[in-house]
């Protein structure tokens, strides 16, 4: 039984990436969830805000590029939610993991804190810079900076609870 955080080893570093990547995704999952029920209960339509992002993504959510109609349009459509669902928690989880570097909190609080501030800023910049690279709209300019960055923030605070379940999980006090 260990009495402290693990420290210095590669299999060490390997379980805070992973914690942190599980983390990511459960913030992943967070995230859509807090976007999927805005858009039930203030817009009445509960995918209005991954219909947004993924026609700014790929020029328009319903395949109805003129080269698809119908069922086509629909398989079209169910692809694109796909690939940006994926790309969503693929993206969460290498954020997670990336904290796992930087973040060492050694107290609960602190790790939930940091996390927030982590996934807060490296989430909304990571998503700013993609979306003006490849010049499309962002989740930013459809839902604004202070939805995204609490929402980021959000994902980030369970990056921060996984961390620290991945470093004094075996403790026998988790939030100790």
């Amino acid at each position: 039984m260990s009495h402290g955080p693990r420290t210095g080893s590669l299999k060490h570093s390997l379980l805070r990436a992973e914690g942190g990547a599980v983390g990511g995704l459960i913030g992943a999952v967070v995230v859509a969830l807090l976007f999927f029920f805005e858009g039930a209960l203030h817009l009445h339509q509960p995918l209005a805000v991954p219909s947004a992002l993924t026609s700014a993504w790929f020029g328009g959510v319903d395949g109805s590029s003129g080269a698809a109609s119908g069922l086509g349009a629909d398989v079209i459509t169910l692809f694109r939610f796909l690939v940006y669902t994926l790309v969503h928690l693929l993206t969460f989880a290498a954020v997670g993991a990336s904290a796992a570097l930087v973040l060492a909190g050694s107290r609960f609080w602190e790790s939930v804190g940091a996390g927030a501030i982590y996934g807060g800023a490296v989430c909304t910049l990571l998503l700013y810079l993609v979306g003006r690279l490849a010049d499309t709209p962002v989740a930013l300019d459809v839902l604004g900076l202070r939805r995204v960055l609490l929402a980021n923030m959000l994902a980030g605070a369970f990056i921060g609870i996984a961390l620290y379940v991945a470093e004094h999980g075996d403790d026998g006090n988790v939030t100790g």
